[in-house]
């Protein structure tokens, strides 16, 4: 039987009303691409673990090669509070990936490459609801070019692609937000749904979706990631390759409006690595860190 890149779940019963059809992409790994400019460019990963459901977001396409990984906080309704990430971080010389398992451990790692120091605990993937995580980038050149044409959807990798056909974005923010899919149909209007939509932000933006998920039989395939992308204007006007990334936010009870925010980010470049490896160490295996004085 041909592989089908679309899984459709089904609400209600044909012919009454309200009945949905909610379709998603279903694969193990999604390539997000941006078209800008005639070049397809390849910016971040979606990885779906087919043994425990656990959510891969990887950032191997940067040509930036130094970065921080930081566990932040801020605190809420405090307009332009900073995040100082030399706190409770590490740097590194490597492209890490982000982890979240199904039980709301998050972390930073990359098998070989890595410590897996900068970690939290975040919301179990079943209890989580909305936004999953954030990468911001700035300066479109970092990032490698995909094959054209690509190839076509499989069971192990499928292509998406985000397309500015008119102009070249100064920077672009991409937002992943997880439901389930029986919520994500009632946030929807009666009739098919999907796999690509126009999400509306509060503010009235729309931005370009797609809905993905794992393959269907496999651990949270009841479960959808929308993954949208918006144009920005510059992120900042000092550096003119950026990638910021934030994820592994509060566990549920700490959602409270009077608590902080905490979260796992990782940001590059930095400009000052080899001081500030000295500083606050270094996750890259092999590498002395002053913090402990272990390799």
């Amino acid at each position: 039987m041909p592989f089908q890149p679309i899984a459709a779940h089904h609400f209600g019963t044909p012919g009454t009303s309200p009945y949905k059809t909610l379709s998603r992409f279903q694969s193990q790994r999604f390539v997000f691409v941006v078209r800008v400019s005639g070049d397809s460019l390849k910016v971040f990963q979606v990885i779906f673990s087919d043994s425990d459901g656990s959510i891969f977001v990887n950032l191997p396409y940067t040509s930036i090669k130094h970065g921080i990984v930081s566990e932040g906080s801020l605190p809420r309704n405090v307009p332009d509070a900073q995040v100082h990430l030399d706190q409770r971080g590490k740097v590194t010389s490597k492209l890490v990936k982000y982890a979240h398992h199904p039980d709301g451990r998050a972390h930073f790692s990359q098998a070989g490459k890595v410590r897996t120091e900068i970690a939290r605990k975040s919301v179990p993937l079943k209890q989580a609801r909305g936004h999953l995580f954030t990468l911001q980038v700035q300066g479109m050149t970092q990032f490698a070019k995909e094959k054209a044409p690509a190839p076509p959807p499989s069971r192990k990798r499928t292509v998406l692609t985000f397309d500015f056909p008119t102009y070249s974005p100064l920077a672009l923010k991409f937002t992943g937000w997880w439901y389930h899919v029986r919520e994500l149909a009632a946030r929807t209007n009666p009739g098919p749904v999907g796999p690509t939509v126009i999400t509306q932000k509060p503010n009235g933006v729309r931005q370009q979706s797609f809905l993905v998920g794992p393959l269907l039989g496999k651990p949270m395939a009841d479960y959808a990631l929308v993954v949208s992308c918006a144009a920005r204007p510059f992120l900042s006007t000092s550096e003119p390759l950026l990638l910021n990334f934030i994820a592994g936010f509060g566990s549920a009870s700490a959602l409270d409006p009077l608590n902080d925010m905490s979260f796992l980010c990782a940001s590059y470049p930095v400009s000052d690595h080899d001081s500030l490896a000295q500083r606050i160490g270094s996750i890259d295996l092999g590498e002395q860190d002053p913090k402990t004085n272990a390799a």
